[in-house]
């Protein structure tokens, strides 16, 4: 899976190759605290790491933005159960900032 970077107005992918490969946001963040991998992720999920020295941002110029996280869903009167719980979870358990 590429990576997507933009610098001024143009957007370029990059293919990533690496000794570790993850599709788990979980071993991802645990490979970056190990010192073994860069991950791509969104600012706000890294921002404790970063603010505590833990971790730092990189390539920070190339950084796409976006004004948050989105989830789209058929309009409905009623939603089905495992996505109001998978909403409910999200908006519980992520950074405010990702999910206002």
């Amino acid at each position: 899976m590429p990576w997507t970077f933009e610098k001024g107005n143009r957007e370029f992918d990059v293919a990533v190759t690496g000794p570790v490969i993850v599709n788990d946001w979980i071993a991802a963040t645990v490979a970056m605290r190990s010192g073994i991998a860069m991950i791509l992720t969104a600012e706000p999920v890294a921002k404790a790491m970063v603010e505590t020295g833990e971790v730092e941002l990189v390539l920070t110029e190339y950084a796409s933005s976006t004004s948050g996280l989105f989830l789209y869903y058929p309009s409905r009167k009623q939603v089905m159960p495992k996505l109001r719980a998978f909403i409910d979870y999200v908006r519980e358990y992520l950074p405010e900032d990702l999910t206002d």
